[in-house]
């Protein structure tokens, strides 16, 4: 592994030295690191790379003191991960036992068009509201999975929101669209896999997550549902716009009828004067302004729809395995849960400042949770 820097210290890239990023995305890290607002150093990880959609590159860290930065996010807000384990180990399983378990993913499992499930308008509202902990009340999921979800599965960190902040920054038609796409696992990306631990490196930090040699556990990579698409979609000025055409035009006229909301309507022309009078420098919210809490607003509500497809779709999977193994949904256990595609209000370097990720996760060590978190011996895992 290789540290690369770039402008003075502003810029540190960690590369593979057998694999370097397109100059594209090369040129783009350059753009944010010598971006006013953007604290020193913006981080790229090994994996870094363009995308050709997107303005900026996905596998990097940058944060600000002051400013919020729309466009370092690709338009997929809360794409994320969860990990759980199984009592079922390698040598117990069987290829029939393996078939009639993805056989019953694939039935149960939705991956394209619409969930099966159609909720109400105000379901979707307590939500985007509520995160992971709206689906773990509905679905009875054990006590304490949500203490293995980053922040708890609820963006807002707090389910107190009322919900006019939902609707405020979130648009009717988005709200109605997501009724029909909870449990929605997508496509690209997107999968559930089975998998073995084949070797221990740390007894220790395994036994903490209660894990063993040739154990099964299931890997699951989501999003939220298509809203985190379009909220990214509504809130930020691309340069690169999605080539369909569908997406685009309802963009246009979400944007068009926000002039009747007194809160969009600010950050909706934002938009379009940094659209119109495009100087180069990236377009950015003064924090605390307005537009930045109408923005972070929605970022949240799409987080919460996020977390809550998660938990969703980790149920139906436990509960699958579950019973195609006689056992209890309680003997499927959530290792961890965490997103990627975030905007954060964090701690760091003993002050505080608005930490972006795209294609990157948290991982807090043990000294920076709470005495109360389930991490705390071992800090926070990153898979």
């Amino acid at each position: 592994m290789t540290k690369m820097t770039g402008i003075g210290e502003r810029l540190s890239l960690y590369v593979n030295d057998d694999i370097m990023p397109s100059d594209r995305a090369v040129n783009q890290l350059h753009a944010i690191a010598a971006e006013k607002g953007i604290e020193p150093p913006v981080v790229a990880l090994p994996d870094v790379h363009d995308k050709k959609d997107n303005d900026f590159p996905t596998g990097i860290v940058a944060a600000s003191k002051d400013r919020i930065f729309p466009q370092i996010l690709v338009s997929g807000v809360n794409c994320g991960m969860r990990m759980m384990s199984t009592p079922i180990f390698y040598n117990e399983l069987r290829e029939k036992d393996i078939d009639i378990l993805f056989t019953s993913f694939v039935a149960e499992v939705r991956t394209r068009g619409y969930a099966s499930e159609v909720l109400k308008l105000r379901e979707i509202i307590d939500i985007m509201r509520k995160g992971a902990l709206w689906v773990a009340e509905k679905r009875s999921s054990p006590n304490d999975e949500i203490s293995y979800i980053e922040k708890a599965g609820n963006a807002f960190e707090s389910s107190n929101i009322d919900k006019s902040v939902i609707t405020s920054a979130i648009p009717k038609t988005m709200l109605e669209l997501s009724r029909f796409r909870l449990g929605f696992l997508g496509k690209g990306n997107h999968f559930l896999e089975m998998q073995v631990i084949e070797e221990i490196l740390d007894a220790s930090a395994a036994a903490e997550f209660r894990l063993r040699k040739g154990q099964i556990i299931l890997l699951l990579h989501s999003g939220s549902g298509g809203l985190g698409s379009m909220v990214g979609h509504l809130y930020t000025p691309r340069a690169h716009y999605t080539k369909e055409l569908k997406m685009r035009m309802f963009i246009a006229v979400e944007k068009a009828k926000s002039v009747f909301n007194k809160e969009r309507k600010k950050i909706m022309r934002r938009i379009s004067d940094y659209t119109k009078n495009a100087s180069g420098n990236m377009f950015s919210l003064e924090a605390g302004s307005i537009e930045a809490v109408q923005y972070i607003n929605a970022l949240s509500a799409a987080s919460n729809f996020g977390y809550a497809n998660r938990q969703y779709l980790a149920d139906q999977a436990a509960s699958i395995v579950a019973k195609n193994f006689s056992l209890k949904r309680s003997d499927i256990r959530t290792i961890y849960d965490m997103s990627h595609v975030s905007i954060n209000r964090e701690k760091q370097g003993g002050r505080y400042l608005w930490v972006h990720r795209c294609g990157a996760t948290r991982a807090f060590t043990s000294d920076m949770l709470e005495d109360s978190s389930v991490f705390k011996k071992t800090g926070e895992p990153v898979f």
